[in-house]
């Protein structure tokens, strides 16, 4: 694991000690006289009882489903207690008596919170295998709030592995999941994550759209607390996107809201963060006025650490407008507050930036006496980057205005650490300094040799010719008393250079005579290439171009002949069948008699199945409600009728799905849907199908999971109806993922850009 994973994993990790007494435990709900007790305990975390009468369960009962609970309700205390080795062996005690029992209910409860605690420990990939399996049950057994929940740390296992996409996926699932459940805080956690997740990965639009999404569900909750920090949160995220006027509205929105509350706190905020807003825009006035009015609130609510922050962004805001006094007072309350807090760091960061102000001669001692300070406090927290910047900073006052020994000291201290962490930056600025050190001590010889160094990181391009006329001038000087030898072997060298040339330029006319002749070559050979390159792309793209117009047409004349099929069916069988059908009442109706006999009232049920199943296929071979009521319609009508007609339920969840205009998309969807169900309900014996249609950043999303008795994606054999979504897939430039495993149930996923 790099780096940047140890950070993420670690963050992670204290994210969820931090909400895991938050979680609420699993109750299994099962054996009241003998659990009832325990539950309630669990819920009350009475840890010590608890574990006395589980323990005295295990000891007593023989049936594997019953220890099988005890032992789950032990491993959720020894989580509460911060005991992880015991609450891994009792899972695993657990899981031995649920496998025993086939308890599959126990087993998603097991895996969903094993899965967690696998989580909390580190071990990312074993806890990834865990809730995959958790998910499975879920899905299998109608287990919304645990679906939601493992989900939940499925996206947080991606986004520890840095796998994002798989990480955003997982959210929405649980947000699907979410929208089964009766307490809608589940999908506003969800959002929450969705959002934050998006805005740390710097997808800035998408974190707006949840975000957005958020905020309407919390109104809808009449949740004001969350509705005060999520008004500037959306705003901060407007202002990073650059969208300034978009900011100010949410910012105003939580104005509103917070003068109506009352609530000082969220209007201090608000006020530093539209401050920020200003301050972005360079509207110095109007963000210096906001931050005087958050630190207004600050001060009269003793909150002396955003007051401290208030007083330090006001400072620099001085500083700028080139107001010393006022950038002297400000720093000094703000380093007052940060040493009365403790925050020794900030106060550090406070001096040296306060020490800027006292540039001058006469206030040499006040700025060396606040960097001292700075250095004292940056040394003890080990932090070597504020450390330097601190001592350098004492060494350019010292150059300026004190002793030049001590700032080449000081600068010297620095350099070994510039150059192990490849700072090239301040490794110039060090050589700079030195050089005017050592020129203000009379050392022109060290002044010279590290105004080199500084010239060549400098100019790295020009610093060797540079140095090499330095040493030039020095040979020069060292010479100067053989002139007049010298001089005369220079006339006679230049005479000798000069013939020497004169042959050398002749030469050099037949040379480049005979390089132009051989570029000439080359080029035309080039050229020649280059064209078969081009040629063989333009052969490439006309095949591709060919192959999907053979696709569009193969498609088209499927659909088609649907069309010609489904109206030969309903106009032409249809009404025949009509016909007989009217023709046997007919006959019913003059021999009252007949509808008595067994063979007339079976002619009469298997012409009324005719009907029906006619019906159905023209209707499923020409879709007059996509023609007329459109794609959503369509798609709700057919999840509807499947599920009054059949033994399974199938939920549609759509979203934008107004945005698929073209005709082509709309008819492709739906084909792939009507396969898929048609799938599902030939071979996959399941209960329960949720049908997904979202149209998001230019892709629209079809997902289609159930929970039946899977199937291995690798030993299966294409049939028709894979083949025909295949290549609508492939014409359309989309993707088809299929993930299934037996007695898992199966998910399509399948992916069409927009336009």
């Amino acid at each position: 694991m790099n780096k940047k994973q140890l950070i993420a994993a670690l963050f992670l990790l204290l994210y969820g000690l931090a909400l895991r007494c938050q979680s609420p435990p699993y109750i299994v709900g099962e054996y009241p006289a003998l659990f009832k007790k325990i539950e309630q305990q669990l819920i009350s975390e009475d840890i010590t009882t608890l574990k006395e009468d589980c323990t005295t369960i295990l000891a007593n009962q023989k049936e594997a489903r019953k220890r099988g609970i005890a032992s789950f309700y032990l491993g959720q205390v020894a989580v509460l207690d911060n005991n992880f080795p015991v609450a891994e062996a009792s899972y695993q005690e657990a899981d031995m008596h649920f496998q025993a029992a086939a308890y599959e209910k126990g087993l998603g409860l097991l895996f969903c919170k094993w899965g967690e605690l696998q989580f909390l420990q580190g071990d990312f990939i074993q806890a990834g295998e865990s809730i995959r399996r958790a998910i499975g049950y879920a899905n299998k057994l109608g287990m919304h709030q645990v679906l939601v929940d493992a989900c939940q740390i499925q996206a947080n296992v991606y986004t520890v592995l840095q796998q994002p996409d798989s990480s955003f996926s997982a959210l929405k699932q649980a947000l699907a999941a979410a929208g089964f459940l009766a307490d809608r805080r589940q999908a506003r956690d969800v959002l929450n994550q969705l959002a934050t997740n998006y805005h740390a990965g710097g997808q800035l639009d998408s974190a707006i759209h949840y975000f957005q999404q958020l905020i309407q569900l919390k109104k809808a909750l009449k949740d004001t607390e969350g509705l005060l920090s999520d008004y500037p949160a959306l705003g901060n995220l407007y202002r990073e996107r650059g969208s300034y006027e978009l900011a100010q509205q949410q910012y105003i929105e939580g104005f509103r809201l917070a003068e109506s509350v009352r609530d000082s706190f969220s209007l201090m905020t608000l006020y530093a963060e539209t401050a920020a807003l200003y301050e972005a825009q360079q509207i110095t006035s109007l963000a210096g006025s906001n931050y005087q009015k958050a630190l207004a609130i600050a001060l009269s609510k003793d909150n002396d650490f955003v007051s401290a922050a208030c007083f330090r962004k006001l400072a620099s805001m001085a500083v700028i407008e080139n107001n010393k006094p006022q950038a002297i007072e400000y720093y000094q309350k703000a380093l007052a507050l940060y040493e009365q807090l403790g925050n020794k760091i900030s106060a550090a960061d406070v001096r040296i930036e306060l020490s800027q102000c006292y540039q001058s001669r006469e206030q040499y001692p006040i700025a060396k006496a606040y960097l001292l300070d700075a250095i004292a406090v940056r040394q003890q927290s080990r932090d070597k980057l504020s450390t330097l910047q601190a001592k350098m900073a004492l060494a350019k006052l010292e150059i300026l205005h004190g002793s030049n020994r001590e700032g080449i000291r000081l600068v010297q201290s620095c350099i070994s650490d510039f150059k192990s962490m490849r700072d090239q930056e301040s490794l110039q600025q060090s050589y700079s300094l030195l050089a005017t050190a050592y020129q203000k001590v009379n050392d022109p010889q060290k002044a010279l040799a590290y105004y080199q160094d500084y010239m060549l990181l400098k100019d790295s391009l020009t610093s060797v010719e540079r140095t090499r006329v330095i040493n030039e001038l020095d040979k020069k000087y060292d010479t100067e008393k053989k002139d007049k030898e010298i001089l005369q072997q220079r006339l006679e060298i230049e005479q000798q250079q000069s013939e020497i040339q004169r042959r050398n330029f002749q030469l050099l006319l037949l040379g480049g005579g005979l390089l132009l002749t051989a570029l000439l070559v080359v080029s035309l050979l080039f050229l020649y290439r280059k064209n078969q390159q081009i040629n063989q792309q333009k052969i490439e793209v006309l095949k591709k171009e060919q192959e999907a117009q053979n696709l569009r047409s193969i498609i088209e004349g499927e659909e088609k002949e649907r069309k010609r099929i489904g109206r030969e069916l309903h106009d032409g069988l249809g009404a025949a069948l009509a016909t007989v059908k009217m023709q046997i009442n007919s006959i019913s109706g003059k021999l009252p008699a007949n509808t008595e006999i067994p063979a007339v009232q079976k002619a009469e049920q298997l012409i009324d199945t005719a009907c029906q199943t006619v019906r159905e296929i023209s209707h499923g071979m020409m879709p007059y409600i996509l023609e007329q009521h459109g794609l959503e319609y369509a798609l709700e009508d057919m999840c509807q009728t499947i599920s009054g007609t059949r033994n399974l339920q199938v939920h549609f969840n759509p979203y934008q799905v107004d945005l698929i205009r073209t005709d082509t998309l709309k008819v492709t969807i739906y084909r792939i849907a009507q396969e898929l169900l048609k799938n599902i309900i030939n071979h996959a014996h399941a209960t329960e199908v949720i049908v997904q249609l979202t149209v998001e950043d230019g892709w629209i999303e079809l997902l289609v999971e159930d929970d039946g008795r899977g199937f291995d994606p690798g030993t299966v054999s294409k049939g028709i109806g894979l083949d025909n979504m295949h290549s609508r897939v492939k014409y359309l430039k989309g993707s088809l993922e299929i993930d299934s495993r037996p007695e898992e149930g199966s998910t399509f996923l399948i992916k069409l850009p927009l336009n």
